[in-house]
Protein backbone atom coordinates (compact mmCIF):
# COMPACT_ATOMS: atom_id res chain seq x y z
CA UNK A 1 0.00 0.00 0.00
CA UNK A 2 2.61 2.62 0.92
CA UNK A 3 4.71 1.58 -2.20
CA UNK A 4 1.90 2.37 -4.51
CA UNK A 5 0.81 5.69 -2.95
CA UNK A 6 4.69 6.64 -3.02
CA UNK A 7 4.85 5.38 -6.70
CA UNK A 8 1.46 7.64 -7.62
CA UNK A 9 2.48 10.60 -5.23
CA UNK A 10 5.43 11.26 -7.02
CA UNK A 11 4.67 10.57 -10.49
CA UNK A 12 2.40 13.45 -9.73
CA UNK A 13 4.63 15.46 -8.48
CA UNK A 14 7.14 15.74 -11.62
CA UNK A 15 4.19 17.32 -13.75
CA UNK A 16 2.72 19.65 -10.69
CA UNK A 17 4.34 20.25 -7.89
CA UNK A 18 7.48 20.82 -9.35
CA UNK A 19 6.02 22.92 -11.65
CA UNK A 20 8.15 25.72 -9.82
CA UNK A 21 11.82 25.69 -8.84
CA UNK A 22 13.96 28.74 -7.69
CA UNK A 23 17.71 29.40 -6.82
CA UNK A 24 19.31 28.49 -3.40
CA UNK A 25 21.88 31.42 -3.64
CA UNK A 26 18.82 33.61 -4.74
CA UNK A 27 20.63 34.33 -8.02
CA UNK A 28 18.82 34.18 -11.46
CA UNK A 29 20.90 35.62 -13.93
CA UNK A 30 19.46 38.20 -16.50
CA UNK A 31 18.90 36.98 -20.03
CA UNK A 32 22.33 37.97 -20.90
CA UNK A 33 23.77 36.13 -18.35
CA UNK A 34 23.33 32.35 -19.48
CA UNK A 35 25.45 29.55 -19.00
CA UNK A 36 26.00 28.32 -22.72
CA UNK A 37 26.93 30.32 -25.78
CA UNK A 38 25.83 28.99 -29.33
CA UNK A 39 25.75 30.50 -32.81
CA UNK A 40 22.55 29.40 -33.89
CA UNK A 41 20.69 33.27 -33.48
CA UNK A 42 17.92 32.10 -35.69
CA UNK A 43 17.04 29.29 -33.18
CA UNK A 44 14.28 31.18 -30.83
CA UNK A 45 14.88 28.98 -28.09
CA UNK A 46 18.44 29.88 -27.62
CA UNK A 47 19.63 33.25 -26.22
CA UNK A 48 22.97 32.51 -28.60
CA UNK A 49 24.51 34.70 -25.79
CA UNK A 50 22.89 37.62 -26.98
CA UNK A 51 19.70 39.40 -26.00
CA UNK A 52 16.81 38.21 -27.86
CA UNK A 53 15.17 40.25 -30.87
CA UNK A 54 12.57 40.52 -28.50
CA UNK A 55 13.73 40.37 -25.56
CA UNK A 56 13.10 42.79 -22.35
CA UNK A 57 15.16 43.85 -19.42
CA UNK A 58 12.26 45.08 -16.82
CA UNK A 59 8.69 44.34 -16.14
CA UNK A 60 6.86 46.44 -13.80
CA UNK A 61 10.11 47.88 -12.09
CA UNK A 62 11.65 44.33 -11.58
CA UNK A 63 14.46 42.69 -13.76
CA UNK A 64 13.88 39.07 -14.57
CA UNK A 65 15.68 38.18 -11.32
CA UNK A 66 13.75 40.00 -8.81
CA UNK A 67 10.74 39.01 -11.22
CA UNK A 68 11.17 35.13 -10.94
CA UNK A 69 12.21 35.41 -7.20
CA UNK A 70 9.16 37.67 -5.96
CA UNK A 71 7.03 35.59 -7.49
CA UNK A 72 8.87 32.45 -5.85
CA UNK A 73 8.68 34.06 -2.30
CA UNK A 74 5.25 34.79 -2.75
CA UNK A 75 4.08 31.07 -3.89
CA UNK A 76 6.36 29.73 -0.87
CA UNK A 77 4.53 31.55 1.59
CA UNK A 78 1.09 30.50 -0.14
CA UNK A 79 -0.86 27.91 2.66
CA UNK A 80 -4.53 27.91 1.27
CA UNK A 81 -4.06 27.53 -3.19
CA UNK A 82 -5.62 25.20 -5.76
CA UNK A 83 -2.90 24.36 -8.46
CA UNK A 84 -4.52 22.74 -11.67
CA UNK A 85 -2.37 21.06 -14.10
CA UNK A 86 -2.82 19.72 -17.36
CA UNK A 87 -0.48 17.34 -18.26
CA UNK A 88 0.87 15.20 -21.84
CA UNK A 89 2.41 12.40 -21.45
CA UNK A 90 4.03 10.63 -25.03
CA UNK A 91 5.45 7.50 -24.14
CA UNK A 92 7.17 4.12 -26.38
CA UNK A 93 8.23 0.98 -25.28
CA UNK A 94 10.65 -1.29 -27.23
CA UNK A 95 10.70 1.68 -30.49
CA UNK A 96 6.58 1.45 -30.19
CA UNK A 97 4.34 4.44 -29.72
CA UNK A 98 1.87 3.91 -26.97
CA UNK A 99 -1.00 6.17 -26.63
CA UNK A 100 -0.67 9.48 -25.50
CA UNK A 101 -2.51 10.14 -21.97
CA UNK A 102 -3.84 13.15 -21.24
CA UNK A 103 -4.36 13.88 -17.57
CA UNK A 104 -5.54 16.89 -15.11
CA UNK A 105 -4.54 16.95 -11.89
CA UNK A 106 -6.27 19.28 -8.73
CA UNK A 107 -3.81 19.80 -6.22
CA UNK A 108 -5.50 21.89 -2.88
CA UNK A 109 -3.82 23.37 -0.09
CA UNK A 110 -5.19 24.51 3.23
CA UNK A 111 -2.40 24.36 5.78
CA UNK A 112 -2.00 21.06 6.91
CA UNK A 113 -5.03 19.35 4.65
CA UNK A 114 -4.37 18.46 1.31
CA UNK A 115 -6.35 17.05 -1.62
CA UNK A 116 -4.79 15.57 -4.96
CA UNK A 117 -7.05 14.48 -7.69
CA UNK A 118 -5.91 12.82 -10.62
CA UNK A 119 -7.49 11.29 -13.82
CA UNK A 120 -6.86 10.48 -17.72
CA UNK A 121 -7.89 9.71 -20.74
CA UNK A 122 -5.91 6.30 -21.08
CA UNK A 123 -7.24 4.27 -17.85
CA UNK A 124 -9.82 4.94 -15.62
CA UNK A 125 -8.43 2.88 -13.43
CA UNK A 126 -5.07 4.88 -12.43
CA UNK A 127 -7.73 7.44 -11.68
CA UNK A 128 -7.24 8.61 -8.22
CA UNK A 129 -8.35 11.19 -5.28
CA UNK A 130 -6.54 11.56 -1.80
CA UNK A 131 -7.36 13.39 0.97
CA UNK A 132 -5.38 14.37 4.09
CA UNK A 133 -7.73 15.54 6.78
CA UNK A 134 -7.54 15.61 10.13
CA UNK A 135 -4.76 13.38 11.28
CA UNK A 136 -6.11 11.02 8.23
CA UNK A 137 -5.27 10.21 4.95
CA UNK A 138 -7.97 8.90 2.68
CA UNK A 139 -7.11 7.25 -0.84
CA UNK A 140 -9.57 5.84 -3.85
CA UNK A 141 -8.34 4.12 -6.62
CA UNK A 142 -8.88 0.92 -8.70
CA UNK A 143 -12.24 0.67 -6.84
CA UNK A 144 -10.58 0.63 -3.33
CA UNK A 145 -10.95 2.88 -0.51
CA UNK A 146 -8.98 3.23 2.44
CA UNK A 147 -7.64 5.33 4.79
CA UNK A 148 -4.70 5.61 7.27
CA UNK A 149 -4.64 7.29 10.65
CA UNK A 150 -0.85 8.87 10.27
CA UNK A 151 0.34 12.40 11.23
CA UNK A 152 1.09 15.05 8.66
CA UNK A 153 5.23 14.55 9.81
CA UNK A 154 4.53 11.36 8.83
CA UNK A 155 3.03 11.96 5.83
CA UNK A 156 5.55 14.10 4.77
CA UNK A 157 8.29 11.52 5.68
CA UNK A 158 6.56 8.45 3.82
CA UNK A 159 4.92 10.17 0.71
CA UNK A 160 6.51 13.73 -0.40
CA UNK A 161 10.46 13.36 -1.88
CA UNK A 162 11.87 15.41 0.45
CA UNK A 163 10.09 14.79 3.42
CA UNK A 164 8.59 17.24 6.07
CA UNK A 165 12.38 18.29 7.13
CA UNK A 166 13.91 17.99 3.96
CA UNK A 167 16.63 20.14 2.40
CA UNK A 168 13.46 22.33 0.22
CA UNK A 169 15.44 21.13 -3.42
CA UNK A 170 12.24 21.39 -5.37
CA UNK A 171 11.90 25.14 -4.45
CA UNK A 172 15.52 25.81 -4.15
CA UNK A 173 17.20 24.43 -7.45
CA UNK A 174 21.48 25.21 -6.78
CA UNK A 175 22.38 28.25 -9.66
CA UNK A 176 24.75 25.73 -11.08
CA UNK A 177 21.76 23.37 -12.32
CA UNK A 178 20.14 26.72 -14.44
CA UNK A 179 21.26 27.24 -18.04
CA UNK A 180 20.03 29.02 -21.15
CA UNK A 181 18.09 31.82 -19.33
CA UNK A 182 15.74 34.56 -21.22
CA UNK A 183 13.43 36.70 -20.82
CA UNK A 184 10.71 37.79 -23.41
CA UNK A 185 7.35 39.21 -24.21
CA UNK A 186 4.24 37.24 -25.75
CA UNK A 187 1.77 39.33 -26.90
CA UNK A 188 0.47 41.09 -23.97
CA UNK A 189 2.31 38.35 -21.36
CA UNK A 190 5.69 37.90 -20.10
CA UNK A 191 7.88 34.52 -19.84
CA UNK A 192 11.03 33.57 -17.95
CA UNK A 193 12.34 30.46 -20.00
CA UNK A 194 15.26 28.38 -18.38
CA UNK A 195 16.44 24.84 -18.26
CA UNK A 196 17.27 22.76 -15.37
CA UNK A 197 20.21 20.53 -15.82
CA UNK A 198 18.75 16.77 -16.52
CA UNK A 199 21.75 15.04 -15.22
CA UNK A 200 22.02 16.62 -11.82
CA UNK A 201 17.88 16.90 -11.54
CA UNK A 202 17.97 12.98 -12.11
CA UNK A 203 20.79 12.26 -9.48
CA UNK A 204 18.39 14.38 -7.43
CA UNK A 205 15.44 11.83 -7.97
CA UNK A 206 17.13 8.99 -7.76
CA UNK A 207 17.79 9.82 -4.20
CA UNK A 208 14.27 10.02 -3.29
CA UNK A 209 11.21 7.64 -3.77
CA UNK A 210 11.12 7.84 -7.13
CA UNK A 211 15.06 6.11 -7.00
CA UNK A 212 14.22 2.83 -8.23
CA UNK A 213 12.13 3.95 -11.22
CA UNK A 214 13.56 7.26 -12.74
CA UNK A 215 16.89 5.80 -14.78
CA UNK A 216 17.60 8.42 -17.29
CA UNK A 217 16.24 12.25 -17.98
CA UNK A 218 17.22 15.31 -20.52
CA UNK A 219 17.07 18.75 -19.47
CA UNK A 220 14.05 20.19 -17.72
CA UNK A 221 12.81 23.51 -19.73
CA UNK A 222 10.39 25.74 -17.56
CA UNK A 223 8.14 28.62 -19.10
CA UNK A 224 7.09 30.72 -16.58
CA UNK A 225 4.20 33.77 -17.35
CA UNK A 226 3.71 36.73 -16.19
CA UNK A 227 1.25 39.58 -16.97
CA UNK A 228 1.54 43.35 -17.56
CA UNK A 229 2.17 44.03 -13.29
CA UNK A 230 4.61 41.14 -12.60
CA UNK A 231 1.98 38.80 -11.12
CA UNK A 232 2.37 34.88 -12.00
CA UNK A 233 0.58 33.55 -14.67
CA UNK A 234 1.14 30.37 -15.93
CA UNK A 235 3.86 27.52 -15.74
CA UNK A 236 4.92 25.33 -19.04
CA UNK A 237 7.47 22.39 -17.92
CA UNK A 238 9.02 20.10 -20.08
CA UNK A 239 11.20 16.88 -19.64
CA UNK A 240 11.98 14.13 -20.85
CA UNK A 241 12.56 10.59 -18.80
CA UNK A 242 12.60 6.98 -18.78
CA UNK A 243 10.99 5.01 -16.51
CA UNK A 244 11.92 1.25 -15.60
CA UNK A 245 8.88 -0.70 -13.23
CA UNK A 246 8.11 -3.99 -13.35
CA UNK A 247 10.78 -5.55 -15.86
CA UNK A 248 9.02 -2.68 -18.36
CA UNK A 249 11.45 0.12 -19.50
CA UNK A 250 9.26 3.06 -20.58
CA UNK A 251 10.23 6.43 -22.68
CA UNK A 252 7.96 9.39 -21.53
CA UNK A 253 8.23 12.97 -22.75
CA UNK A 254 5.90 15.61 -20.91
CA UNK A 255 4.21 18.41 -20.88
CA UNK A 256 2.59 20.40 -18.63
CA UNK A 257 0.51 23.72 -17.77
CA UNK A 258 0.02 24.56 -14.36
CA UNK A 259 -2.18 27.38 -12.87
CA UNK A 260 -2.66 28.67 -9.70
CA UNK A 261 -6.05 29.87 -8.72
CA UNK A 262 -8.74 30.17 -5.83
CA UNK A 263 -5.68 31.57 -3.39
CA UNK A 264 -7.09 32.04 0.03
CA UNK A 265 -10.43 30.63 -0.58
CA UNK A 266 -10.03 26.66 -0.53
CA UNK A 267 -11.46 24.41 1.86
CA UNK A 268 -10.82 21.04 2.16
CA UNK A 269 -13.68 18.41 4.14
CA UNK A 270 -12.82 14.57 4.73
CA UNK A 271 -14.99 12.10 2.16
CA UNK A 272 -18.10 10.79 3.14
CA UNK A 273 -18.63 6.11 2.58
CA UNK A 274 -17.25 3.22 3.38
CA UNK A 275 -13.23 3.37 3.74
CA UNK A 276 -11.19 0.57 5.01
CA UNK A 277 -9.22 1.04 7.91
CA UNK A 278 -5.29 0.21 6.89
CA UNK A 279 -3.47 2.32 9.37
CA UNK A 280 -1.71 -1.24 10.93
CA UNK A 281 -0.16 -2.12 7.29
CA UNK A 282 1.16 1.19 6.50
CA UNK A 283 4.82 0.46 7.63
CA UNK A 284 5.00 4.33 8.24
CA UNK A 285 9.01 5.48 9.27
Amino acid sequence: MKRILSILLCLILIGSMLTLASCDETTVPSNDETTENTDDSNNPSSSGGKTPKEGVDVLNGKTPKELYEAAIEKVSAMTNYELITNQVIDMTYQNQSLPTVNQVVISKLNGQEQYVKSTNDADASANMEIWYVNDWLYTTMGGSSVKANITWQQMQDNFMPEGASGSGLLMNIPESWFKNIRFEKDGELYFIEFTVSGEDYLKYMQSTALGDMIKDATDVTYIVYFDANGELGDIITKCDYVVTESGYTINCHLESTSTLSNVGNVTITAPEGNFIDVTGNMNLK
